[in-house]
């Protein structure tokens, strides 16, 4: 039995961390995938139940080196700011050591020299932030001295200058001493982890205010009185109160009254939503005004809000192939800069004969080396983005689906549902032989009762308003993208295309067909033809604008239906879409789409219904409204919330900002790696008569990672 789990896991620094993680996991038997991520702080992993369990799982993170739980915290933990009392007194000594070492240096401050006759004052300050500040990189590098990550290569470049400093003391050299580069080197690498959690807190503040949405308490009606219990209490069957500024606590139906509902958070619509009798409410909404009671109808983890905080937290674990070359160079770098800050060493001692001067590119190499920017490119960007594109209502499954939704060709549109309303209307019905109006109404009613199609509930409707009976159906069977048929007071009904009639044997009279704006319902009685239903669909407000946006963005639309090809080819002559195929069923579809596939063209599918779930599935980006059935957003890569086809742009449009932001970012991490540490180990020393200075180093370090997790941030203000 497969299952997924997302663990929390605790102590990494880099992306060496994430490679060791994944590698031990990998081994577990059982284990089919791990994904770990070091922005989210998370592993994604998919394992056989019967195979293993979730304990070994952890347990193998925990032998790594890191701890690992299944709790994420649901509340944000105040931010302590820069100046906590740790840092704050390191950064302190630390500048009094950078004065007593660099101040002679400065013009102004030679006064400093006799101080600085006396080494032991920074002896001491430096060994307080080496042993104090410092014991946050040296515990980890300790713990698993075979594994080396970020932690040792600190450890190592601030260990060394220390050491070597007090060997240069006790050997009576009155020359510069490295205790400076020991403080600097740890301050700056203290304040970029510091500045790094604070940027990575902010990625993930989307989600974070997701999770926060749901209030604590709610207000239930017991016994005709009101009672205030806590929101874990309520079960499927309360009856629950909402009033002006209070919070839905879980999903379900208004039984009376009248409220208007902010649901901008969790489907990005702006406009206030009239709740009635019957209309459905979502825990994490808020009333603006108005009161009404409601039937509990999900709690927990089965309300639409923490569908979405699971979608979007498993998103921000995936990754996106792009950082697979980041991974790979990842799993080698830490040793690869070990060889090169040895090698550094030898030669330079090989052409000065000095170890002082060969010392500084050993420490600069160690120190400036950042496999934190690698890890960090992709997935801040990922979580920026699945937290942005939550709060506009669009619901992305992983990473990989940011990277496919920005490199599309061709945008496959189902018509029923999707680019109409799908709120379908009798307009008119014509009969064959005996059977009246009302009868092939009934008929049908029945049949469609227990169907999903959007079609099938204007039939209802339009039974209901005309007061006709509706019996119950017999030997029910639906065929998908065809009809349904049954047995209704013991006459055999069908009801479904020309090509379910076809199908079944059942000839209708030659023209007998709707006009190109209606979409029919044949309907069959006993073997022969009764009449037809025509029914009338309307287009979303949006759907013209969605089409000629994504023509301007290189996207062919394209419309693939299973209605009637006359009310396909009119519905694409009004939205403007050249290519159409109109009486395509389910298996059809697929295959057009891999033909476009097998053309080489990347394809997304956009649609709301069983029909369109193999599409879904098939395409390069599924994309489901979510008004839709369960199958289809299942089916899914992509899930607008509310069923607004607009946010499709806002998807497109977000997905290629996220995308360039990743190539940016791991451009200039592999930039700064491959310029900074042949610059550290001495290579243009012949250019500027000098080796970079360790402290220096140190500071650069510290500003590769803040500045991806920076860039990652711009898309938190990205205008849609």
């Amino acid at each position: 039995m497969k299952e997924h789990k997302s663990i929390c896991v605790g102590g990494m620094s880099c992306a060496a961390c994430v490679a060791r993680i994944e590698k031990v996991v990998s081994k577990v038997p059982g284990v089919e995938s791990v994904s770990v991520n070091l922005a989210s702080e998370s592993a994604s992993v998919d394992f056989d139940g019967a195979a293993t369990d979730l304990n070994a799982i952890m347990a193998a993170v925990e032998r790594a080196g890191f701890t690992a739980s299944l709790e994420r915290k649901t509340e944000s933990a105040p931010d302590p700011g820069l100046l906590n009392g740790l840092f704050a007194v390191t950064a302190l000594m630390t500048l009094v050591v950078f004065i007593l070492s660099m101040g002679p240096m400065v013009p102004g401050l030679e006064f400093i020299g006799g101080w600085k006759a006396n080494p032991y004052i920074q002896l001491v300050l430096a060994t307080a932030v080496l042993f104090w500040g410092g014991r946050q990189f040296y515990v980890p590098a300790l713990k698993d001295p075979l594994h080396p990550d970020m932690n040792t290569l600190v450890t190592l470049g601030t260990f060394t200058s220390w050491v070597y400093s007090i060997a240069l003391m006790v050997s009576g050299h009155t020359g510069h001493l490295y205790f400076e580069a020991t403080a600097v080197i740890i301050t700056f690498v203290m304040l970029g982890r510091t500045l790094e959690k604070r940027a990575k807190k902010n990625v993930s503040e989307a989600v974070n205010r997701l999770m926060d949405l749901a209030p604590k308490t709610a207000v239930i009606i017991e016994d005709g009185e009101e009672l205030v219990i806590r929101a874990e209490r309520l079960k499927p069957g309360d009856t629950a109160v909402l009033k002006p500024g209070s919070s839905v606590a879980a999903d379900g139906a208004v039984l009376s009254g009248e409220c208007f509902v902010d649901e901008s958070m969790l489907t990005g619509e702006s406009r206030p939503m009239k709740k009635i009798p019957g209309a459905e409410v979502y825990a994490g909404t808020s009333v603006l005004n108005g009161s009404v009671s409601y039937r509990v109808e999900k709690t927990g983890g089965e309300t639409v809000l923490s569908e979405i905080i699971k979608m979007v937290t498993e998103a921000s674990s995936g990754k996106a192939k792009i950082q697979r070359l980041a991974d790979r160079v990842a799993s080698v770098f830490v040793p690869a800069v070990l060889i090169i800050a040895a090698a550094s060493f030898f030669v330079w001692f090989y052409i000065t004969g000095s170890a002082a001067e060969s010392m500084v590119p050993f420490v600069s190499v160690l120190v400036i080396a950042c496999p934190c920017a690698l890890g960090l490119a992709t997935p801040t960007a990922i979580i920026s983005g699945v937290g942005r594109g939550a709060k506009e209502g669009v619901l992305i499954k992983n990473g990989e689906v940011l990277e496919r939704a920005s490199g599309l060709d061709i945008c496959i549109f189902d018509k029923t549902g999707t680019l109409t309303k799908g709120e379908f209307a009798v307009a008119d019905t014509v009969t064959f032989g005996a059977a009246s109006a009302e009868e092939l109404l009934s008929c049908a009613a029945a049949l469609e009762k227990r169907s999903e199609h959007p079609i099938g509930r204007g039939i209802i409707s339009r039974a209901e308003r005309d007061g006709l009976a509706i019996p119950e159906a017999e030997s029910f069977h639906s065929e998908t993208g065809g009809g349904v048929k049954g047995l209704v007071n013991g006459v055999e009904v069908l009801a479904g295309n020309g090509r379910f009639m076809k199908e079944n044997g059942v000839e209708f009279p030659g023209g007998a067909s709707a006009s190109a704006n209606m979409t029919e319902v044949f309907v069959a009685l006993d073997g022969k033809a009764a009449g037809i239903i025509l029914m009338g669909d309307v287009l979303r407000p949006d759907a013209a604008k969605v089409v000629s946006e994504l023509k301007d963005m290189g996207i062919e639309p394209v419309m693939v239906s299973g209605d009637n090809p006359d009310a396909v080819r009119e519905t694409a002559a009004a939205l403007g879409i050249s290519r159409f195929y109109g009486g395509v069923t389910p298996e059809g579809k697929l295959e057009i789409l891999r033909s476009f596939q097998a053309e080489g063209l990347k394809t997304a599918m956009v649609g709301d219904g069983v029909n369109d779930a193999a599409a879904l599935a098939a395409s390069d980006l599924g994309v489901a409204l979510s008004g839709g059935t369960d199958v289809a957003v299942t089916s899914s890569d992509m899930t607008i919330v509310g069923g607004e086809l607009s946010k499709l742009i806002t998807a497109v449009k977000l997905a290629r900002k996220a995308s360039r932001i990743i190539r940016e970012n791991l451009f200039w991490a592999f930039f700064y790696n491959a310029a900074a540490i042949p610059l550290a180990a001495g290579v243009f020393y012949p250019v500027f008569h000098t080796f970079l200075n360790p402290a220096v180093a140190g500071m650069a370090m510290a500003f590769s990672s803040v500045s991806v997790v920076t860039n990652s941030l711009r898309l938190r203000s990205f205008k849609i």
